[in-house]
């Protein structure tokens, strides 16, 4: 693991960012984001200052991938795939929900977080073995 920290002037941390390792045959070729706070107060800049002097140093190192995790929600469009219509839909609502955005987790501002780096975009998809009782109360709306 790795850890970088913001300390305040009179010696107190106030943003913290962890990664883990990521290994291939047995060497570490990159990381990836953990674990990320900061105080109530901090600037919201100490985020982005920390991640990118994180990025940095790890491309000094020579390591090869950096990735930040997953925006949730964030690549909701059609796949191409066979998929639930529901879900998509459902998933369409959640990001884009206010209320959701502002009390439960800011999925907007996570995804828009990450893409200040512009990096690469990888989509990560979901399955289930058999329709979900959601799918099944409501058959009409799934596929």
């Amino acid at each position: 693991m790795r850890r970088f920290v913001i300390i305040d002037p009179e010696g107190k941390p106030v943003a913290i960012l962890d990664f883990d390792r990521i290994f291939s045959n047995g060497k570490v070729t990159g990381y990836t984001a953990a674990f990320k706070r900061k105080l109530t107060g901090t600037t919201p800049h100490a985020e982005v200052g920390l991640t990118k002097f994180a990025n940095d140093r790890f491309r000094e190192e020579g390591r090869t991938l950096v990735t930040l995790g997953l925006s949730p929600l964030a690549a909701n469009a059609a796949s191409g795939l066979a998929e639930s219509r529901i879900w998509r839909s459902l998933f369409q609502r959640a990001f884009s929900s206010e209320r959701i955005n502002e009390k439960i987790f800011n999925l907007q501002g996570q995804a828009a977080f990450k893409r200040r780096f512009h990096g690469k975009e990888q989509p990560m998809f979901m399955a289930f073995k058999r329709r979900t009782l959601v799918e099944i109360d409501h058959p009409s709306l799934a596929f």
